[in-house]
């Protein structure tokens, strides 16, 4: 019991790490998501962005559902611009009485049953696999910033209320992480995650575990089929950058193995990406044509080290500690940013070398990366 509690702190605390980094949302989306999941499991979340006049402006999902692209646009077609959600559900200024955490049931003018007959529920809920959900509404002074939404599908118990206790104390730390202003790190970009496909010409004839899903955020999709992540074999985008990347690859002499590989960067909203593309085999590639491409998604150096301080046996202060210091900041700023002292600043530091068997900022940043 003891593990395991430990564990769920070390968790909540890489969370509120990760909201109090002052990036962008959108750059922080994909692993805030992950963080989340490991204390509250869902197979499903959106957030949706909301101006003052509760108006949809932006968002983010990654929903785990078959024909999403035809529900969705059902979903638009046939109940936003026609207003009928007003038959089932409250009104913006109604959901913005109600608490900060509320269940599906709360969100309805209708009777459960009901709506559970509705052809809204066997057209658009069904379909997606959702029936248990959990909206988080964050809020500032000047109103609702937007609405958290996580999901699970019929064949798994609903929320408990332990698992509401634990979004209860997050929402002030997913709050701030929603409304923090863009910052730019032009040139402090470095590797996180990476995939691999195979492909030839601008066709996809391998992915690992975990390229769909960067290409997902590369090309701006964010959409996942019950099987898992897909990619769609005739996406124009896609095959774009392949056949980019197979032109870029110049037409050397078969055995030079060792040659630079073909790079197409992608930058969006959702990060920076990199396609880098070699011959699968140099002596081939004139009969086959079949290329290797990793997928790299790049972070900004403080989402890299918060990532890399995941696993790592130190409290929260400590974490915040070791981010400044691998970030740069000398003691007296690190003090006036968490608004300790210096002296307390200088024995976090040591404990943080001492745990993590490092004797310096270089060797802390290393193990970071690494880690």
């Amino acid at each position: 019991m003891r593990t395991y509690k430990h564990l769920k702190r070390r968790q909540e605390n890489h969370l509120r790490l990760l909201c109090s980094l002052g990036l962008d949302w959108r750059v922080l989306m994909p692993d805030l998501f992950q963080a989340l999941r490991t204390l509250v499991p869902f197979p499903q979340a959106s957030f949706v962005c909301y101006n003052d006049r509760l108006q949809g402006l932006d968002g983010f999902s990654d929903w785990s559902f078959p024909n999403a692209e035809d529900v969705q646009a059902l979903l638009v077609s046939e109940y936003y611009q026609k207003d009928r959600m007003q038959e089932l559900f409250l009104s913006g200024r109604e959901i913005a009485k109600l608490p900060l955490i509320s269940r599906s049931e709360q969100w309805l003018r209708v009777g459960w049953h009901e709506y559970l007959a509705h052809e809204f529920y066997r057209c658009i809920t069904q379909p997606s696999q959702m029936h248990h959900h959990l909206h988080l509404r964050l809020m500032n002074k000047d109103g609702i910033i937007g609405i958290l939404t996580i999901n699970r599908p019929s064949s798994e118990a609903g929320f408990s209320k332990s698992e509401e206790d634990t979004l209860w104390r997050l929402i002030p730390f997913l709050t701030r992480a929603m409304e923090q202003p863009v910052s730019e790190w032009r040139n402090n970009w470095v590797d996180v995650e990476q995939g691999l496909i195979v492909f030839e010409s601008a066709k996809v004839l391998y992915a690992d575990g975990l390229a769909p899903k960067l290409l997902d955020y590369a090309l701006e999709r964010r959409q996942q089929t019950g099987r898992g992540w897909y990619i769609p074999p005739l996406n124009p985008l896609l095959q774009q950058i392949l056949k980019t990347l197979a032109e870029k690859l110049p037409a050397r002499i078969d055995d030079d193995a060792d040659a630079e590989p073909a790079i197409v960067r992608r930058c969006n909203r959702w990060g920076r990406f990199e396609f880098r593309a070699r011959w699968l085999e140099a002596a081939a590639v004139g009969k086959s044509g079949i290329y290797a491409a990793t997928i790299h998604r790049l972070a900004p150096l403080p989402l890299c080290f918060s990532i890399g301080l995941k696993n790592q046996p130190l409290s929260l202060r400590e974490s915040q500690v070791a981010l400044a210091l691998a970030l740069g900041d000398s003691h007296a700023k690190i003090a006036d940013k968490l608004n300790i002292s210096e002296r307390t600043v200088i024995g976090h530091s040591q404990h943080i070398y001492n745990k993590l068997k490092v004797a310096n900022r270089v060797e802390l940043v290393a193990a970071l990366i690494s880690g």
